[in-house]
């Protein structure tokens, strides 16, 4: 009996770590569904659109035109307008066809950020003084349609055992574009990164537009089918 028991292999050792198995099953959902490829260029937009916030516009303009003291209050604006706005977007966005909406002009928050940094210069931004609230509370906006409509579609998407999966994408690609943000801040202009940020905002809104396209799409067909 003990030989036995010391040839036959222990499931820990036989079977894959439950971690390994949930990055595989993200892996393959990205690779298996368009859904989670298009939602994943909107979930990078909110994660280079907050990063840009935290690590220039704080540092390089709120610091210089309204404090160090002030960064505090600025940087406050954004989960407030979120949690204003995610009642609003809550109670109105409960169709396909409003979430879609919401979904796009959240997209079009973080662009309206790039491009208003693409705009102005640095010496400009710094002479707004408080008028510089204005793309904190764009960035507000964009992240309650993130935490409320972002995470309601993927349900909507995904009410099955793959929606651990796709919340698995949506942390990965908002993480990547965090520190891709973090990092190229140090070597971008500020023109660069709005410019970055004003894209991924603009490819997002159209990634979202075909998302619904396609579920609408497919949804319509199983329903012919059945019938």
């Amino acid at each position: 009996s003990s030989s036995s028991s010391s040839s036959s292999p222990s499931p820990s050792s036989s079977s894959p770590s439950p971690c390994l198995h949930h990055l595989k099953d993200t892996a393959a959902l990205f690779c298996g569904s368009a859904y989670v490829r298009y939602l994943a260029v909107f979930q990078m937009s909110f994660g280079y659109g907050q990063t840009f916030a935290d690590s220039y516009l704080n540092s390089e303009i709120v610091v210089q035109s309204l404090g160090l003291s002030s960064v505090g209050w600025v940087s406050a604006m954004i989960p407030t307008t979120a949690a204003v706005a995610s009642p609003v977007v809550t109670y109105w966005g409960k169709s396909k066809t409003s979430k879609r909406f919401w979904l796009v002009t959240g997209s079009l928050m973080f662009a309206f950020v790039g491009i208003i940094a693409i705009v102005f210069d640095k010496q400009q931004l710094i002479s707004a003084k408080w008028w510089i609230s204005v793309m904190y509370v764009l960035l507000g906006i964009g992240r309650g349609v993130f935490e409320n409509t972002g995470k309601a579609t993927i349900v909507d998407f995904y009410p099955n055992e793959n929606a651990a999966s796709a919340f698995s994408n949506m942390l990965l690609w908002s993480g990547f574009a965090f520190g891709l943000a973090f990092l190229s801040s140090a070597y971008l202009s500020q023109r660069m990164l709005a410019s970055v940020l004003t894209a991924l905002g603009v490819v997002a809104a159209v990634c979202i537009v075909c998302a619904f396209k396609s579920y609408f799409s497919s949804s319509s067909s199983s329903s012919t089918t059945t019938t």
